[in-house]
Parts: structure tokens; C-alpha cells; sequence
């Protein structure tokens, strides 16, 4: 199937450059897909939505501020600024990162801004495009460095800057718990802490799973079909009693809600697996997604959808159209901008059910 039918046109002022506030004054598209209609709700609307012995799971990952500065080092005077972007750790000093700057050779010592306590040498160039690097200090070290320094790596489309302690905190979720995501898994963006408390006294089961989210979530895709795409390695985790409980809710045929399609994929790459093989006697069952949804897809698990509007020609369009139906979804969006709504990280959400 081709990209290019995955096209639409959105006008630049439907780009959400600031979030709902509060969060789950997000406005709400709900699309039935069997009956093909919509109806247009709030995010505090969800309650309503959801029903006793709905299964609702969320991403927990954590954004970390991943944007660090530095400078070469060099013998005689200062080197050259340098932008180090944190992908993930690789093991021990070792981290993959993107580098932006001129002559960045492997050898290169670069130190890093503000503070020039912190070193790194380049190793090598990855095909990927990232770069490994090897720091001096522990991994602990550069935790603290960048909790300290970093700047929260927004999205290209979002003007705010990532340095903002506002932005910071609207650009997490209020459960996010375990670091490592460069991008926030934005449908879990619009939760309240009432909102949850208002969807556990319906009787639904909230369970949290992790997939920490790559930089390859801004990118499109590049290939002509959507079937040459290769998703990026992302590192994605459960325990196994959540593990256990997703899988007898979905023997017991209870309504399976993923929210955001980090969520989605985990469900189905990560969880839909065992429906057919034992349980795993480890405590936490983890992997390198590289889990590619796309038309046509049975989904095994997912059974209803809270998500974002995303870009165009993205891996994220394409798996919520395998959800939907393409048709249907660029319909759904072509209603959404009329009606007024809000797109991308920032903006509104589709519940798809």
C-alpha cells in the first residue's frame, strides 16, 4: 500500500502548540468504527465512555530532558559547540546518541555544557544514524547531569522551548514512573488524577506497562509502501503478574483499551504472544520492539483505542488505520479539523471503539 494514501492536509493553526488545561479539558473525538458514527465528548467524558470490567492500560515510561550541549575539546582554545541528544543507555558508560555539529569524528573528546565535568569520546558512527559514545562518569552520573542540565526534547512542530519547567511538566504524565522515553506517550498526557479516580469507581481495571518511546516517533515514512517500513528498537517491559492479569481478562472476552499506540504495540507484540504459549517464570518479561502495525492487521488484544490525531505518512497513522480502517480514519480527521480540533502532542484525542 502506498504512503502517499496516507496524506492529509492540516492547516498549520490546528497544530497544538500549548495543552488543555487542565488536562482532561481536552476536547474528544469517539468514533464507533462498526457503525461509522461520531459523536464529539471532553477527555472527562471518558467515565461515561468506559464500562465496568473495561481493561484500561497505559504507558508509565518517563520522558527524560535528553537535549544536553557540549564542546570539543581541544589543546589550545575552545572547540566547537556541539548538540548531544540521549537516545538510550547501551551498557555501562556507552549510550547511543545523536550528535548535530561539525568534523565529530570517532576519538573526539566533547565536554559537556555547563559545567565541563562530564566527558565523552566518540566510538563510532551507527547505521541508524546515532552515534556511540563512551562517557567518564557512571550512568548514574549522567542521570543526575541531565536532570540537572537537560532540555525536554519536544516535538519539531512545538515552538515552546524545552528548557520551560511548564512545559517540562505538562509535556509528562501524571503516572509516568520509569525513565528512558526521548517523546511522551501524549494520550496518557490528558489524565488527571481525579479522572483515573472517576474510572476505578466505574469498576474498570487500570494496569500500567512501559515502552520506553524513541526518536523515530517524529519520523515519517520514508519508504514509497508502507510495507518496506522498519520501526526503530524500542525498549518496552511488563511484569509478569500484569502480564497474567491482561491474559485472563482477554480469555474472560473483557473490553481491552489501549491508550496511545506505544500501549497498542505492547499489547500486541509484547502480550499477544503468550495467548498460545506458557507464561514466563521471569518476574519482568522485556524486548526491543520493533512491533509495525499496519493494514490489513487482526488486532489480538486491543479491542478499543484512546489516541492522539497524528502526522500524516506516519507509522502512528498507518497502525490506527489498520485499527479503523483508512478510509474511515482520514474521514474521521477531515471531520475533526472542520469541527475545530486540535492536533498532535499537544492536542486533543479519538476514542475508537
Amino acid at each position: 500500500m502506498k504512503v502517499s494514501l496516507f496524506k492529509y492536509h492540516l492547516p498549520k493553526n490546528r497544530i497544538a502548540q500549548t495543552p488543555a488545561s487542565p488536562r482532561d479539558h481536552a476536547r474528544l473525538f469517539v468514533l464507533d468504527k462498526k457503525a461509522g458514527r461520531c459523536a464529539h465528548k471532553h477527555i472527562y467524558d471518558l467515565p461515561n465512555l468506559l464500562r465496568s470490567g473495561d481493561i484500561l492500560v497505559l504507558n508509565n515510561s518517563k520522558v527524560i530532558p535528553a537535549r544536553l550541549y557540549a564542546r570539543k575539546v581541544l589543546e589550545v582554545g575552545g572547540g566547537g559547540r556541539v548538540e548531544l541528544f540521549l537516545l538510550k543507555h547501551a551498557g555501562g558508560r556507552i549510550w547511543h546518541v545523536l550528535l548535530k555539529g561539525q568534523n565529530l569524528r570517532p576519538q573526539t573528546r566533547l565536554t559537556l555544557l555547563p559545567t565541563k565535568t562530564i566527558f565523552c569520546t566518540i566510538l563510532r558512527r551507527e547505521q541508524d544514524g546515532a552515534t556511540l559514545v563512551e562517557f567518564s562518569d557512571s550512568r548514574a552520573a549522567v542521570h543526575a547531569f541531565y536532570a540537572a542540565h537537560g532540555e525536554t526534547p519536544l516535538p519539531p512542530y512545538i515552538k515552546a522551548s524545552g528548557k520551560s519547567a511548564r512545559v517540562k511538566s505538562h509535556y509528562q504524565t501524571i503516572f509516568a514512573k520509569t525513565s528512558g522515553s526521548v517523546a511522551a506517550p501524549t494520550a496518557g498526557l490528558h489524565f488527571t488524577k481525579n479522572l483515573l479516580r472517576a474510572i476505578a469507581t466505574k469498576g474498570v481495571q487500570i494496569e500500567y506497562v512501559t515502552l520506553h518511546v524513541g526518536l523515530g516517533t517524529f519520523e515519517p515514512i520514508r519508504t514509497a509502501y508502507i510495507e518496506d517500513h522498519a520501526m526503530h528498537a524500542e525498549y518496552a517491559e511488563i511484569d509478569r503478574e500484569t502480564l497474567k492479569r491482561l491474559l485472563r481478562a482477554k480469555t474472560e472476552r473483557r473490553r481491552m483499551v489501549a491508550v496511545g499506540t506505544t500501549s497498542a504495540r505492547i499489547l500486541e507484540g509484547l502480550v499477544a504472544p503468550y495467548l498460545s504459549t506458557p507464561y514466563p517464570k521471569k518476574d519482568k518479561i522485556s524486548a526491543e520492539l520493533t512491533t509495525y502495525i499496519y493494514p490489513p492487521y487482526a488486532f489480538k488484544m486491543v479491542d478499543a483505542l484512546l489516541t492522539n490525531f497524528h502526522l500524516p505518512q506516519s507509522s502512528l497513522l498507518v497502525l490506527v488505520a489498520a485499527f479503523t480502517g483508512r478510509s474511515a480514519i482520514l474521514r474521521a480527521y477531515q471531520k475533526a479539523i472542520r469541527a475545530g480540533y486540535r492536533f498532535y502532542s499537544f492536542g486533543d484525542a479519538m476514542f475508537i471503539h
